[in-house]
């Protein structure tokens, strides 16, 4: 087991602050492993920021590396130059446990040394912020840290625990530079291009990572990256086609409908009321399905409005994914979804017969409330 190497390739961007705690689990990490370490941090910050990543670099004996800020390059900058036999992936907001790299070593002498790729569990710590109390609730917000819990082999996995030979790294070409984001996506991407060329990747979920939420503090934070993630679900799409489904129609492709078709009918008949009705029976709509939801969990009232803005989040998400496809002309993206695990449809379906039989309710009531208007 001596001869194992790992190469821990890191890409930040203005975190010194949480970059410090990753390099001491690191040096913890590195001391129960009986193989051989090295960390390379691939940074993008300027001015006092980038120099407080490079003095920390220097205290921690890790190798610093200047980069754009396109987190593709960022990795295979650092997977260039990394001289270990395995490339372990982790984020500048995440701190490892003592026995990850005897875990993934482990997993490789079982399965394979040189034709699998090692997925951990990634847990998330110190979520004590309001907004994750709201995060709880969102299934979907943090499903692919549970992959290793989940599934023996994943399609694809998070960059907080992930690790590959580098050869079949290099074999697969790596991250796609040419992708149209500066972030998010590009992790799916390279999951779904390594399966497909004949590897797995087997999951381990004794192989831990912690990921502090602090990261992540604040509703706007949340909808940023909701809408992110929409944006990368319509090109992961277009490169992978093949896993394009029919969608059900969400809150946003509804809102899309029903407004023109409001202001079409306040300008005809001169009445702003129509357009006013049909936001006000869209919000009804979703605390429907938020009233629907909280019946189902057989949760407490003082969870609905959190479930109703784990609704607005999931919006964001078809949004972020909706603009790209009429900017880019796209539209049969508009009604078609990205299947980003083979039991993801099994995993949504009681939400989305929720949110159909939410949105009947918001079309039957806005007909039956329009026709009182005169």
């Amino acid at each position: 087991m001596d001869n194992y190497f790992f190469s821990v390739v890191v890409p930040t961007h203005n975190r010194s602050s949480l970059l410090e705690p990753l390099l001491e689990s690191v040096v913890a990490a590195k001391a129960a492993f009986s193989g051989q370490v090295e960390v390379i941090i691939v940074d993008s910050s300027e001015g006092s920021e980038a120099k407080k990543i490079q003095t920390l670099c220097d205290d921690y004996s890790a190798h610093y590396i200047k980069s754009t800020n396109k987190v593709t390059r960022k990795r295979n900058l650092g997977v260039e130059k990394a001289r270990g036999e395995f490339i372990f992936f982790t984020d500048s907001d995440c701190e490892l446990t003592k026995d990850v790299f005897t875990e993934h070593l482990r997993t490789y002498e079982q399965f394979g040394r040189g034709t699998v790729g090692v997925l951990g569990l990634t847990k998330v710590i110190g979520d004590t912020a309001p907004v994750w109390q709201t995060l709880h609730l969102d299934s979907s917000f943090t499903a692919a840290f549970s992959f290793a819990r989940l599934m023996d082999q994943a399609p694809w996995g998070t960059c907080t625990n992930l690790s590959f030979p580098k050869k079949l790294f290099e074999n697969i070409g790596g991250f796609d530079e040419g992708w149209e984001l500066p972030v998010y996506g590009e992790d799916v991407d390279l999951g779904l291009r390594f399966n497909e060329a004949g590897f797995h990747i087997q999951c381990n979920p004794l192989a831990i990572v912690n990921h502090n939420s602090s990261s992540i503090n604040s509703v706007w934070q949340v909808i940023r990256k909701k809408f992110l993630t929409g944006r990368a679900d319509f090109y992961l799409g277009k490169k992978h086609p093949d896993r394009l489904a029919l969608e059900y129609p969400g809150w946003v492709s509804v809102g899309l409908f029903l407004l023109p078709i409001a202001i079409l009918k306040s300008s005809i008949v001169g009445n702003f009321a129509f357009t006013l009705l049909a936001v006000v029976v869209l919000l009804l709509g979703i605390l429907f399905q938020a009233l629907l939801t909280l019946i189902a969990l057989k949760a407490e009232y003082k969870y609905l409005l959190r479930l109703v803005l784990v609704i607005i989040f999931e919006a964001m998400f078809e949004a972020g994914k909706h603009v790209q496809s009429l900017a880019k002309g796209k539209f049969k993206r508009l009604w078609t979804k990205f299947i980003y695990s083979e039991k993801q449809l099994l995993g949504e379906r009681n939400k989305r017969i929720r949110q159909v039989w939410s949105i009947v309710f918001v079309f039957f009531t806005y007909i039956l409330l329009s026709s009182f208007i005169s």
